[in-house]
């Protein structure tokens, strides 16, 4: 990806460069710059924010994470023994076709995980909290003896593992709430109000952290503040898109024949399948996670449940057709672009928004006023100014405070 951003950079260099000897280059080279800028921030930040920096590497986590974790069960032992798959990826049979994309773990796959990943991090981080509170009181997990917890101390080890052994009942109410510190002569703090693990032998992979003891009575279905972030990406992924793409619609719309001819149609047909793509892939993961079974809520209709994964498997597929055919687009304009294949009768003399009358027929050798390449180095301006500002505000966001 590195060397991609090395290679976009250069190429944008050379055409500008090769209008300096070409007069007619801007006019191809500069669109073709212009339209392919929205690539320098995606590689920036799959740079920074990349979850999967090389193959297997989730695999490889997750596998390295199994050698400490064990399963807590009704009955824990002294000494629980670890499990190779107490954290595994989902099958794909685990979960129904509307949500099958929020098992691919390739950047482009993210937008299915939009909803459910942050409310499946909002709720790790409060059992997280709660847990390293508890700790920092110096309350162990389990309570073997039935009196007060007692807790171990190991030179060098600020929580030793013996602090952590628990059944899962315990497990469960030492991440559910802060507990409060005993002291001689107290009686042990009260269990939480839950139901017999027997109930919920079988997990529901279609939930983030199946159990509904740890979820809650009456979970929310959507993250805290994920609306605000849904419209702030939607805000900067329209304006990368149309402010690269827009630019290059700017320098065919005012190079001869001045209108909406075949370039300028072209690019402006790219932007509108790309930022209807775009809001098919948002329809499908709203409409996914709502058809997603719920803690805590109320009876819904088959056929509402129907209607709403139904919807989502649509909308995905026809987005991705559509994402598809408009990539294949793209380069096939950019190829008859630079094959000078634009430039026949039709494409130098017609412009769609205007009639044929109105417009003068150009050749190729047509001169090129003062006034044009002022608008080429604007258009492209405001192609890599877009860009910019979208890699910025990578940098410049910050995670919201708890």
């Amino acid at each position: 990806m590195i060397m991609n951003f090395i290679l976009v950079i250069f190429a944008a260099v050379l055409t500008a460069l090769d209008t300096v000897y070409s007069p007619n280059a801007g006019d191809i080279g500069y669109a073709i710059a212009a339209v392919w800028t929205f690539l320098l921030p995606l590689i920036i930040g799959w740079l920074h924010v990349g979850c999967e920096p090389e193959p297997n590497h989730l695999r490889n986590s997750l596998d390295a994470a199994n050698l400490k974790a064990w399963d807590a069960t009704a009955a824990q032992g002294p000494q629980p023994a670890t499990s190779p798959l107490a954290i595994e990826f989902m099958e794909p049979d685990d979960v129904h076709l509307a949500r099958t994309d929020e098992l691919k773990t390739v950047p482009v796959f993210n937008y299915s995980r939009a909803f459910v990943s942050p409310l499946t991090a909002e709720l790790v981080l409060g059992l997280t909290k709660n847990a390293a509170a508890n700790a920092k009181k110096k309350i162990p997990v389990g309570n073997p003896t039935g009196g007060i917890p007692v807790w171990v101390e190991v030179e060098g080890d600020p929580i030793p593992d013996e602090n952590r052994n628990g059944t899962d009942t315990e497990v469960i109410e030492y991440c559910m709430r802060a507990l409060p510190k005993l002291e001689s002569g107290s009686s042990p703090a009260i269990p939480l109000d839950v139901q017999s693990s027997e109930m919920f032998s079988t997990p529901n992979p279609l939930l983030p952290l199946h159990d509904p003891r740890l979820i809650g009575q009456n979970p929310s279905r959507w993250a805290t503040g994920i609306w605000k972030r849904v419209l702030l990406a939607t805000a900067l992924a329209l304006g990368l898109q149309w402010g690269t793409t827009g630019a290059a619609v700017v320098i065919h719309y005012v190079t001869p024949p001045a209108g909406l001819g075949c370039r300028a149609l072209s690019y402006l047909l790219y932007g509108a399948a790309g930022t209807t793509s775009f809001f098919l892939f948002l329809a499908s993961s709203i409409l996914a996670h709502m058809s997603r079974p719920h803690q805590g809520q109320g009876y819904t209709p088959l056929w509402l449940l129907t209607c709403q994964e139904t919807g989502a498997i649509i909308c995905r597929r026809l987005g991705k057709c559509i994402a598809v055919l408009s990539a294949m687009g793209i380069l096939l304009v950019c190829f008859l672009q630079v094959t000078d294949a634009f430039n026949d009768c039709f494409c130098a003399s017609t412009t769609f928004d205007k009639g044929r009358d109105s417009v003068v027929f150009q050749t190729i050798n047509y001169v090129v006023g003062s006034r044009i390449p002022r608008i080429w180095g604007g258009a492209l301006v405001m192609a890599f100014s877009t860009a910019l500002l979208f890699g910025s505000s990578i940098y410049l966001a910050k995670p919201p405070r708890r």
